[in-house]
Protein backbone atom coordinates (compact mmCIF):
# COMPACT_ATOMS: atom_id res chain seq x y z
CA UNK A 1 0.00 0.00 0.00
CA UNK A 2 1.69 3.25 -0.82
CA UNK A 3 1.67 6.42 1.84
CA UNK A 4 -0.93 9.34 1.29
CA UNK A 5 1.35 11.70 0.12
CA UNK A 6 -0.09 15.43 1.54
CA UNK A 7 3.34 17.12 1.48
CA UNK A 8 4.21 18.47 -2.24
CA UNK A 9 8.36 16.39 -2.83
CA UNK A 10 9.91 19.05 -4.56
CA UNK A 11 12.71 18.78 -7.08
CA UNK A 12 14.49 20.20 -10.35
CA UNK A 13 13.16 18.38 -13.49
CA UNK A 14 16.65 17.76 -14.39
CA UNK A 15 17.45 15.50 -11.62
CA UNK A 16 14.21 13.82 -11.58
CA UNK A 17 14.69 13.04 -15.25
CA UNK A 18 18.46 12.11 -14.93
CA UNK A 19 17.16 9.60 -11.77
CA UNK A 20 14.72 7.77 -14.15
CA UNK A 21 16.77 7.93 -16.89
CA UNK A 22 19.76 6.29 -14.95
CA UNK A 23 17.41 3.73 -13.52
CA UNK A 24 16.19 3.06 -16.74
CA UNK A 25 19.26 2.08 -18.05
CA UNK A 26 20.45 -0.03 -15.55
CA UNK A 27 22.92 2.56 -14.16
CA UNK A 28 21.28 3.51 -11.02
CA UNK A 29 24.44 4.43 -9.50
CA UNK A 30 23.83 7.05 -6.53
CA UNK A 31 19.87 6.40 -7.33
CA UNK A 32 18.02 3.58 -5.60
CA UNK A 33 15.63 1.89 -7.38
CA UNK A 34 13.98 1.17 -4.08
CA UNK A 35 14.16 4.79 -2.74
CA UNK A 36 12.28 6.02 -5.66
CA UNK A 37 9.56 3.08 -5.80
CA UNK A 38 8.25 4.47 -2.28
CA UNK A 39 7.91 7.95 -4.09
CA UNK A 40 6.00 6.66 -6.27
CA UNK A 41 2.89 8.66 -6.89
CA UNK A 42 4.16 10.94 -4.62
CA UNK A 43 3.05 14.54 -4.77
CA UNK A 44 5.67 15.79 -7.42
CA UNK A 45 6.45 19.26 -8.20
CA UNK A 46 9.18 19.43 -10.57
CA UNK A 47 10.75 22.86 -11.33
CA UNK A 48 12.62 24.34 -14.38
CA UNK A 49 13.68 27.20 -13.50
CA UNK A 50 16.99 28.64 -12.17
CA UNK A 51 15.16 30.33 -10.01
CA UNK A 52 12.02 30.02 -7.99
CA UNK A 53 10.14 31.58 -5.00
CA UNK A 54 8.77 28.82 -2.73
CA UNK A 55 7.12 31.13 -0.19
CA UNK A 56 7.83 34.89 -0.23
CA UNK A 57 11.50 34.88 1.58
CA UNK A 58 12.06 30.90 0.37
CA UNK A 59 14.06 30.73 -2.59
CA UNK A 60 14.97 27.68 -4.40
CA UNK A 61 18.23 27.93 -6.68
CA UNK A 62 19.40 25.46 -9.62
CA UNK A 63 23.07 25.13 -8.94
CA UNK A 64 23.48 21.73 -10.86
CA UNK A 65 27.45 21.11 -11.13
CA UNK A 66 27.34 17.68 -8.54
CA UNK A 67 24.30 15.94 -10.33
CA UNK A 68 22.31 17.63 -13.23
CA UNK A 69 19.51 19.00 -10.52
CA UNK A 70 21.37 20.34 -7.66
CA UNK A 71 19.44 22.65 -5.73
CA UNK A 72 20.08 25.35 -2.80
CA UNK A 73 17.26 26.41 -0.22
CA UNK A 74 17.68 29.66 0.63
CA UNK A 75 15.32 31.36 3.84
CA UNK A 76 15.45 34.98 4.12
CA UNK A 77 14.32 36.76 7.69
CA UNK A 78 14.22 39.80 9.23
CA UNK A 79 16.92 38.35 11.61
CA UNK A 80 18.90 37.58 8.55
CA UNK A 81 19.39 34.77 5.99
CA UNK A 82 20.39 30.67 6.12
CA UNK A 83 21.69 28.77 2.92
CA UNK A 84 20.68 25.15 3.02
CA UNK A 85 23.36 23.60 0.17
CA UNK A 86 21.77 20.78 -0.41
CA UNK A 87 24.34 18.38 -2.29
CA UNK A 88 25.65 20.75 -4.03
CA UNK A 89 28.54 21.18 -0.86
CA UNK A 90 29.42 18.20 0.97
CA UNK A 91 32.24 19.53 3.25
CA UNK A 92 33.26 22.75 3.80
CA UNK A 93 36.43 22.26 2.41
CA UNK A 94 34.84 22.05 -0.90
CA UNK A 95 33.66 25.64 -0.28
CA UNK A 96 37.60 27.21 0.02
CA UNK A 97 39.35 24.61 -2.83
CA UNK A 98 35.98 25.16 -5.08
CA UNK A 99 36.40 21.41 -6.58
CA UNK A 100 34.67 18.15 -5.22
CA UNK A 101 36.44 15.03 -6.95
CA UNK A 102 35.15 12.71 -8.29
CA UNK A 103 31.63 14.10 -7.02
CA UNK A 104 31.69 16.48 -9.74
CA UNK A 105 29.41 15.66 -12.74
CA UNK A 106 29.85 19.55 -14.62
CA UNK A 107 32.67 21.62 -13.57
CA UNK A 108 31.23 25.06 -15.27
CA UNK A 109 28.02 24.84 -13.74
CA UNK A 110 29.49 23.52 -10.06
CA UNK A 111 32.14 26.82 -10.70
CA UNK A 112 28.60 29.08 -11.73
CA UNK A 113 27.07 27.82 -9.07
CA UNK A 114 29.98 28.14 -6.27
CA UNK A 115 30.01 32.10 -8.01
CA UNK A 116 26.49 32.48 -7.17
CA UNK A 117 26.67 30.68 -4.05
CA UNK A 118 30.05 33.29 -2.44
CA UNK A 119 28.10 36.43 -3.74
CA UNK A 120 24.20 35.60 -2.04
CA UNK A 121 27.21 35.02 1.35
CA UNK A 122 28.01 38.36 0.69
CA UNK A 123 24.71 39.11 2.35
CA UNK A 124 25.27 40.31 5.99
CA UNK A 125 24.45 38.47 8.68
CA UNK A 126 24.28 35.05 6.45
CA UNK A 127 24.78 31.47 7.67
CA UNK A 128 25.76 28.98 5.46
CA UNK A 129 24.60 25.10 6.53
CA UNK A 130 26.32 22.61 5.04
CA UNK A 131 24.21 19.29 4.70
CA UNK A 132 26.63 16.59 4.91
CA UNK A 133 29.31 18.55 7.34
CA UNK A 134 30.28 15.64 9.72
CA UNK A 135 30.25 18.37 12.62
CA UNK A 136 26.95 19.78 11.48
CA UNK A 137 25.51 19.50 15.16
CA UNK A 138 28.01 20.71 16.63
CA UNK A 139 28.22 23.76 14.55
CA UNK A 140 24.35 24.68 15.02
CA UNK A 141 21.75 25.07 17.90
CA UNK A 142 18.96 22.45 18.34
CA UNK A 143 15.39 23.36 18.06
CA UNK A 144 12.90 24.95 19.49
CA UNK A 145 16.85 27.59 19.53
CA UNK A 146 16.43 29.46 15.85
CA UNK A 147 19.46 29.16 13.96
CA UNK A 148 19.41 33.13 13.91
CA UNK A 149 18.93 35.08 16.78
Amino acid sequence: MRPNFKAQIITHVKELDFALRMIWLGKGGVYLPSDLEALKGGNWFPINTDHFELLPGVNIYWVGGHTPGSIMLSVESEKGNVIFTGDFIHLPDELNVEMKGWLLMDSDEYLNGMKRLKLMMRRPNTKLVISHDPKIWEKYPKAPTPLIS
